[in-house]
């Protein structure tokens, strides 16, 4: 499965024992490269206010939310399309680019 810039995404992370897994949204932030391996930023349902941005079903071009989320541009991860798992839908155009200005903000883009 690939993911586009944008994309809400199932990925499995594993708990600390690193035997299980759950799986966790999370928002890509990067086209894949040539091994598969993007950047994404987690998504999650927890009121986050710092650090965040604010997520609804009315930010999405396409798809759905189960419930109000947030998107982290503090938790930022490496990650590979093989391991995309579910789909969730794709960020608007506006609301990722508030993602990835917050994103830049913090890491001094």
């Amino acid at each position: 499965m690939n993911g586009d810039p944008g994309e809400l995404v199932a990925i499995p992370f594993p708990y600390s024992d690193l035997h299980t897994s759950k799986r966790r949204p999370v928002v890509i932030i990067t086209p894949p490269d040539r091994h598969g391996d993007f950047f994404g930023l987690a998504v999650p349902s927890v009121p986050t206010p710092e650090n965040a941005v604010p997520i609804t079903s009315d930010n999405l071009s396409r798809g759905d939310l189960p419930k109000a989320s947030w998107v982290r541009y503090d938790k930022v991860f490496a990650l590979s399309e093989s391991t995309i798992v579910k789909r969730y839908g794709q960020l608007s155009p506006e609301a990722l680019d508030k993602a990835l200005q917050g994103f830049c903000h913090y890491v001094g883009c």
